[in-house]
């Protein structure tokens, strides 16, 4: 998702999971082709089968096992992403049901020396990162969190009632390890909430 995320004067209530959960999806870098050029992968079953990224996108690598950003302020532009295809069992190309796993992604500029798939590495899209405004909701009795969000842009989180949620009222967080969602978070306001036995 990109662009502004608004979601006021909402009911989130017995769900089973997060009220609202804004994250991107890491690619794991799994192969470095060129000094230009990485082989990218979703990894996690369930986040996939998206498009996920463009030409002129900007994008930004993690250390997967520190979530350290690798290259100071450089920020790639994508110049080239190619889907990656399949072979079932009778050896045959498909892309599988819902889009690729897996994809050829091409820069601007060479890539940082470290950037390799033995290290362990993400690919962040940060052209493909939301603004977020959360504000007079009420979350209440819900099974996981009440919110997660994983953006670098700004989020505000105001006027909310947090009533029993079984875990944090406000999560902000990412991993490049178990679901691959995107962080960090750089510029969050929350003020003027009600926290009931979060």
């Amino acid at each position: 998702c990109k662009g502004k995320i608004t979601s006021v004067n909402g009911l989130y209530e017995g769900m089973m999971d997060d009220a609202i959960n804004v994250h991107g999806t890491y690619l794991k870098v799994v192969e470095r082709i060129d000094d230009h050029t990485v082989k990218g992968r979703y990894m996690h079953g369930q986040a996939w089968g998206f498009d996920w990224g463009y030409v002129g996108d900007e994008v930004q690598f993690v250390r997967s096992n520190t979530m350290e950003l690798v290259g100071g302020s450089t920020k790639p532009f994508v110049t080239s992403v190619a889907e990656i295809s399949e072979l079932d069992a009778q050896g045959s190309q498909f892309k599988g049901l819902h889009g690729a796993k897996e994809f050829i992604i091409r820069f601007a500029d060479a890539l940082p020396a470290e950037i390799s798939a033995s290290e362990g590495y993400g690919i962040e899209n940060l052209t493909w990162t939301p603004e977020v405004y959360f504000a007079g909701n009420t979350i209440r009795n819900n099974r996981a969190r009440g919110t997660l969000f994983s953006t670098p842009k700004r989020t505000v989180v105001e006027d909310n009632l947090f009533d029993h949620t079984s875990g944090t009222a406000i999560l902000l967080c990412g991993d490049c390890n178990g679901w691959f969602e995107t962080g960090a978070c750089r510029d969050v306001l929350i003020r003027r909430n009600r926290f009931v036995n979060s």
